[in-house]
């Protein structure tokens, strides 16, 4: 997924921008975004808000201090400017958090950060890891800003490619219990500084697919108790693990399918051993919306995606209401029921089998960045298409079936009555060789008297 290239990047869903404030110390607490005194904390929520312990609302506005996470494992910008004066543009630009994220492995192996990514910090060269994520939390917290610690990634670097294998929770060398130990060390380590106020548990997390490792791919799930793919379950149990550790932190839950698809969290909620503590987060790519796949992958944008469907169904309809005119001028009569319905059928199905083999291809293409998603949004749609073309066949072929029977009975019907008069006709003809016999005189017949007369007694 795209990652702002910027240092200070606004993170959708999780983060409120507001406006630029001037660069000066009385500017610094803007309306709508004032830092939360220490004694207003610890946070919890109350329905969809986050309130402070005196059950005032609290509304975050937050940006991410990348680098901890990277391959650099240092806070971004350290190699050019002090700290403090990062941080002084992360309070003029009317932020009142931070989110902070680091790798598993970074945890795990505390690595020493090279000289070139701290040069503006002396105080930081040749520190490792952990003493440069202390050192910048510390210099967060001082200024007043709350901090959001973000288990980014497992291994170091970027974090959220579909291709990649850290779309779910543990990958290969960092499994389930290291990545739960690492968000209670953290825990534990900075317990005792209250602006510390949330542990988002993972970034991201999306289906993996591609990596031949992971065969034919696992589509993260929400509920269903798989233990390999229920993020749901997975979070309850971190979560939990946290609370244990410091039961005034907010659990931070990532929605799934990098955090576009919220839909699930609706019937399965998450339920900690503590309540009011979990926040569910969202992100927002637009270029990755599932309504957006098609066009994108053939180099449209959404503006002429939308004058090609409309100029198609124009086109469409011109051509269709030609042909109705050319009809009606020609003098044709009404078509028949069973032609109406043979035509609806047939244009039911060519139309239907289109639609549904498009339906296809989109859920295909989703599928690549969420599954979940693409099999409630779009695969009904290849039923439902499918059903109508089958459908428009099956009223067209009963509707072919039904004419087609009338069209035998009337023949049989006009063969019956040729046969008819042919038969009257050579009747006649026999009687024009044969004498009367009473027979052309209207006299009806009623015994042997009547044909042979007297000569017919004795």
């Amino acid at each position: 997924m795209p990652w702002a290239a910027a240092h200070l990047a606004a993170l959708a869903g999780l983060v409120s921008a507001l406006q630029r404030s001037p660069s000066s110390a009385s500017a610094r607490e803007p309306p709508g975004a004032p830092l939360v005194p220490k004694l207003r904390l610890p946070l919890r929520t109350e329905g969809r808000f986050i309130v402070d312990r005196l059950g005032e609302r609290v509304k975050w506005a937050c940006t991410n201090w990348y680098g901890p996470e990277s391959i650099s494992f240092a806070f971004g910008g350290l190699e050019k400017r002090p700290a403090s004066e990062i941080v002084g543009r992360i309070l003029d630009l009317g932020f009142n958090c931070v989110r902070v994220p680091y790798s598993l492995e970074a945890h795990v192996k505390n690595p020493v950060i090279a000289d070139e990514f701290v040069a503006a910090n002396n105080n930081l060269v040749g520190s490792r890891f952990l003493d440069g994520f202390d050192a910048g939390i510390k210099a967060l917290t001082d200024a007043g800003l709350m901090v959001i610690i973000d288990q980014h990634v497992s291994r170091a670097g970027y974090c959220c490619h579909w291709s990649q294998d850290e779309g779910l929770w543990y990958v290969p060398g960092y499994p389930e219990e290291v990545w739960i130990d690492s968000l209670v060390n953290m825990t534990r380590r900075y317990k005792s500084d209250p602006l510390v106020v949330a542990i988002d548990l993972r970034n991201e997390v999306h289906d993996l697919h591609s990596n031949p490792k992971w065969g034919n791919g696992l589509m993260i799930t929400w509920g269903d108790g798989n233990p390999k793919t229920d993020w749901a379950a997975a979070a309850t149990r971190a979560g939990n693990r946290v609370l244990q550790e410091n039961a005034d932190l907010l659990i931070v839950v990532m929605a799934l399918c990098f955090g576009m698809e919220l839909r699930p969290i609706r019937s399965h909620p998450i339920t900690l051993d503590r309540p009011h503590r979990v926040v569910y987060q969202t992100h927002n790519y637009v270029e990755y919306q599932f309504w957006n796949l098609i066009p994108r992958d053939l180099g449209l944008n959404f503006g002429m995606a939308r004058f090609l469907s409309a100029s198609t169904c124009l086109v469409l309809a011109s051509v269709l209401y030609s042909l109705l005119a050319a009809w009606r001028r020609r003098g044709k009569p009404r078509p028949s029921l069973a032609v109406l319905l043979i035509s609806i059928g047939l244009w039911a199905f060519v139309f239907g089998l289109a639609f549904s083999l498009v339906a296809y291809a989109v859920f295909h293409a989703a599928c690549t960045y969420c599954k979940w998603g693409a099999s409630t949004d779009f695969l009904p749609w290849v039923f439902v298409w499918l059903a109508v073309a089958l459908g428009g066949l099956l009223m067209a072929g009963l509707a072919w079936h039904k004419a087609a029977g009338a069209h035998s009975s009337d023949e049989a019907l006009f063969e019956m009555e040729r046969y008819a008069l042919q038969s009257d006709a050579s009747d006649e003809d026999e009687d024009q060789d044969q004498p009367d016999l009473g027979l052309k005189s209207g006299r009806s017949i009623r015994s042997p008297s009547d044909l042979w007369g007297d000569r017919g007694k004795g």
